[in-house]
């Protein structure tokens, strides 16, 4: 059988993509269960984050374990504008039960504007 030449090449049909949905999802708090060890922003004090003259960042606290087992704590560090991270850290830190340990993040971030802020997040 010779190939289809001119008019007797059989048109594309583009795969129907079916009915358009528009859809907003929501998520309630309450819907998703709180894990109690998630968040422990309360562990940490005694916070020191700041840049040098040179614009190098560095991170410094205190975290508290009120437990009565051992804990590791995660402390997330980042600096940056609402738009972008100029530099970020994550410390490991296990703490004896009743006990503190000093953390530290020693130059993570460099050349971040002078807007920029410095956050911490801890977890467990």
């Amino acid at each position: 059988m010779p190939a289809p030449t001119g008019t007797d090449v059989p048109a594309t049909v583009p795969p129907d993509p079916g009915p358009s949905v528009e859809a907003t999802l929501e998520i309630s708090r309450e819907s998703v269960p709180a894990d109690p060890n998630a968040s422990a922003n309360e562990a940490l004090s005694n916070v020191v984050c700041t840049a040098d003259a040179a614009g190098v960042w560095s991170f410094s606290g205190t975290l508290t374990n009120t437990g009565d087992t051992a804990a590791t704590f995660s402390v997330a560090v980042a600096v940056g504008s609402t738009s972008s991270v100029a530099g970020h850290a994550t410390i490991q830190q296990e703490v004896p039960a009743g006990g503190t340990a000093e953390v530290r993040a020693d130059a993570f971030a460099d050349g971040a504007p002078a807007s920029s802020t410095c956050q911490a997040v801890v977890s467990r």
